[in-house]
C-alpha cells in the first residue's frame, strides 16, 4: 500500500466503499488523515464498517460542509447529466472534490520534489567522477561504474540528474483514450517489464492505486486513466501522457463529445509530461494534435500515432499492417515486425502496439528492446486472447467485447468465425457488424440477447446462420461439435455479461471451463 500524505490532519470524505475506495481510505489513514466514508449501497457500508472506517452519509449538507475534501468513485456524476447529491452539496459548500487518481499523483509528485536535491547531491558527485575518468585512464573499473546507469528516462542522455532521478523515484506513466487503452497500459508495462526494469500495473485496469506497493528503485508504475477519472483530478502529474484515440464515449456523462475531448485533453495539457503521445487516426484526435503544438510547449515532446496513411509532420510511430515504423525528423529511424505477436492481431492491435511502442521510446527503451517484448506478449486476458487450438480449431476468448464497436475488432481478426455472441444487450444492437457478416460460418446466440438477436439475423439480409443456445456452455458445445480445421470459435458478446454473470472476467473465465470440458 502507498499511503495518501497530503492530506495529513485533515477530515477526507470518501464515497464510493468499493475495491478502490477502501484501498483510498487505507491509504488516507496511513497518511494521517481522517477519512469519512459512505456508499450508496448497503453493502459497501457493510465493507466500510468491517473495515473500521468512520461512516457518515455524505449526501448531507452539513456533513459534506465540514471535510476538507471529497474523494469520488468514478462512477459518481459530478456535472452531467446531473451531480450525484453528495457531489451537489460538496459543490454548494465549496468543498473541493478529487479522486484517489489525482491523490495517488499528487503523492508521487511530492516524491519526486523531496528527493530533487538528493538527485541533484548525487549527480554532481557522479559528473565529478565522470571528469576524473575521463581524465584517468587508470580507473576503468569506475568509469564503467559511471557510464553503466540504467537510461530510464533517455537513452543518449547526457543529463545526470535526469539519470539519477529516474533510478531514485518512480516514473509515471498515464495511459487514457476511447478504445483500447487496456491492451496498450498492460502492453507497456510487459515491454518495459521484459527489460528487467521493475513496473506495476494499475488504475481503471485491474488493480486501484493506492493498492500498489511502493516503488522501487527505478520503477515504472503504469496508469490506465478513464474520462472519469482525468475530467475531477486535481493532480495529473506524470512522465508520459498518452491518449490512444478518441471518439464519442461517455457523452452523457461530459455533457457531449466536447466535454468528453476537455476531459482526456486534460491529460496531456496538466501533465508536465515531457512525453506526450497522441493516437491520430480520427479527425479529433488530429485537431487536439495541432492545438497542442500551437500551445505554450510546442511540438516539445510531442508526438503522433497511427496509420502509415496519417504520417504527418510529427515524430512518432507509424503502422502499416504489421509493420511499426520510427520517425524522427522525418527519417526512418528504424522499423519493428509484429507479424509473428499472435496476441496483436488486427489493425486495432497494431495501432495499440505503435502507441506502446511510442512511449518506450519516450521512456528511454530501444526498438530492439522493444521488438523482444512484442513477441513475449501474451496478450490481455479476455481480449482476443486464443486459449486453445483443438482438432485445428482456434477458441479465442473476447469476452471483454461488451459493445459492437470491440466485437467489431475481433470479427476483422479472424475468418471463417463460429461466433459466440448475446448477454445484456446494449443501445445499437449488431447493425455496425452487418459488413463483416461474411466471416461468420454461424452464430450462437446467448442470455437475454438470444430473441432480439435472432429477430434481427431473421429480418436482415446476408445475415448468418444461427442457433438459439441459451447458455455459454451449451455454445461453446455445439460450436466445438459443428467446427472444421482452420474455423475459429470465438466469444465476442458485443453484450454485457450481467444477465448471467458477474462482470465479463466471470464470462470469459466461464468460456475458458467450457473448452476446457471438450477434452483432448
Amino acid at each position: 500500500m502507498i499511503p495518501a500524505r497530503g492530506c495529513e490532519g485533515k477530515a477526507i470524505g470518501v464515497f464510493g466503499m468499493g475495491r478502490t475506495g477502501l484501498a483510498t481510505a487505507r491509504a488516507l489513514v496511513a497518511g494521517g488523515a481522517q477519512p469519512v466514508c459512505w456508499d450508496d449501497a448497503e453493502a459497501g457500508r457493510a465493507a466500510a464498517q468491517e473495515a473500521g472506517f468512520q461512516l457518515a452519509d455524505l449526501s448531507k449538507p452539513h456533513i459534506v460542509g465540514a471535510l476538507d475534501k471529497l474523494i469520488v468513485s468514478p462512477g459518481l456524476p459530478h456535472l452531467f447529466p446531473q451531480p450525484h447529491p453528495a457531489v451537489a452539496a460538496a459543490l454548494d459548500a465549496g468543498v473541493p472534490l478529487d479522486n484517489d487518481i489525482g491523490l495517488f499523483l499528487a503523492e508521487i509528485a511530492a516524491q519526486v520534489a523531496g528527493a530533487a536535491d538528493k538527485a541533484r547531491d548525487r549527480a554532481k558527485i557522479l559528473a565529478r567522477a565522470r571528469r576524473e575518468v575521463m581524465a584517468s585512464p587508470r580507473r576503468v573499473d569506475a568509469m564503467t561504474r559511471v557510464s553503466a546507469l540504467p537510461p530510464v528516462l533517455s537513452a543518449d542522455s547526457e543529463d545526470l540528474y535526469a539519470t539519477v532521478r529516474a533510478i531514485t523515484t518512480p516514473q509515471v506513466v498515464c495511459v487514457t483514450g476511447s478504445n483500447g487503452k487496456s491492451t496498450t497500459s498492460a502492453l507497456i508495462a510487459h515491454l518495459i517489464n521484459s527489460t528487467g526494469r521493475p513496473t506495476q500495473l494499475g488504475g481503471n485496469i485491474g488493480v486501484g492505486v493506492f493498492a500498489l506497493e511502493p516503488a522501487r528503485p527505478g520503477e515504472v508504475y503504469v496508469l490506465e486513466v478513464s474520462s472519469y477519472q482525468t475530467d475531477l483530478a486535481s493532480n495529473l502529474h506524470c512522465d508520459v501522457a498518452c491518449l490512444t484515440n478518441l471518439s464519442p464515449d461517455h457523452l452523457d456523462r461530459h455533457g457531449g463529445f466536447g466535454g468528453y475531448i476537455a476531459a482526456k485533453r486534460r491529460l496531456l495539457t496538466e501533465s508536465g509530461a515531457r512525453g506526450r503521445v497522441v493516437g491520430v487516426d480520427s479527425l479529433e484526435a488530429r485537431a487536439l494534435l495541432a492545438q497542442l503544438a500551437g500551445g505554450a510547449e510546442g511540438r516539445w515532446g510531442l508526438y503522433a500515432v497511427g496509420a502509415q496513411a496519417r504520417r504527418n509532420l510529427f515524430d512518432g510511430v507509424y503502422y502499416d499492417g504489421a509493420q511499426l515504423e520510427l520517425i524522427r525528423n522525418g527519417e526512418t529511424l528504424g522499423d519493428i515486425d509484429i507479424g509473428d505477436a499472435d496476441s496483436l492481431r488486427g489493425a486495432h492491435n497494431a495501432a495499440n502496439a505503435a502507441v506502446a511502442a511510442q512511449v518506450c521510446l519516450a521512456l528511454g527503451l530501444t526498438s530492439a528492446e522493444i521488438a523482444g517484448g512484442f513477441r513475449s506478449f501474451e496478450g490481455l486476458e479476455h481480449r482476443m486472447k486464443t486459449i486453445a487450438v483443438r482438432r485445428g480449431v482456434r477458441y479465442v476468448d473476447d469476452s471483454k467485447a461488451t459493445n459492437s464497436d470491440a466485437a467489431e475488432k475481433a470479427l476483422q481478426s479472424f475468418d471463417k468465425i463460429r461466433w459466440i455472441v448475446g448477454g445484456q444487450p446494449k443501445e445499437g444492437g449488431l447493425d455496425p457488424l452487418h459488413p463483416h457478416f461474411g466471416r461468420v460460418a454461424k452464430a450462437y446466440l446467448i442470455g437475454e440477447a438470444s430473441e432480439p438477436f435472432a429477430a434481427y439475423f431473421d429480418q436482415t439480409d446476408g445475415a448468418p446462420a444461427y442457433e438459439q443456445c441459451g447458455d455459454l456452455a451449451t455454445a461453446v458445445r455445439k460450436a466445438a461439435d459443428e467446427a472444421t480445421p482452420g474455423e475459429t470459435v470465438l466469444l465476442s458478446p458485443a453484450c454485457a455479461s450481467f444477465d448471467q454473470f458477474k462482470d465479463f472476467a466471470a464470462r470469459g473465465r466461464a468460456f475458458q471451463a467450457a473448452t476446457e470440458a471438450l477434452g483432448a
